[in-house]
């Protein structure tokens, strides 16, 4: 699970480095012409920021249902041998 602390400190820093990225222009011409290339629009990058603020708890949880089942998990070990 996720506490709603957790939560807010994962929504505080994806929109804090958004809106530092967001202050060079040419960061900005790269994301708006990529938005408008994958059909999402040049002005995606404000619903992004609101996207992100609407996440509850509630979802996160939902996620974790619906995609991390323990039986379904595999786990897989590598070794590296340095000679």
């Amino acid at each position: 699970g996720i506490t709603s602390e957790e939560l807010n400190k994962a929504k505080s820093y994806l929109t804090g480095i958004h809106s530092i990225e967001m202050q060079e222009y040419s960061v900005r011409a790269h994301l708006y012409s990529l938005d408008e290339l994958y059909g999402l629009g040049y002005d995606y990058h404000n619903k992004y920021l609101n996207m992100i603020n609407s996440v509850s708890t509630d979802d996160i949880h939902e996620i974790i249902k619906k995609y991390l089942i323990p039986e379904n998990a595999i786990i897989s070990v590598i070794r590296s041998q340095i000679k």
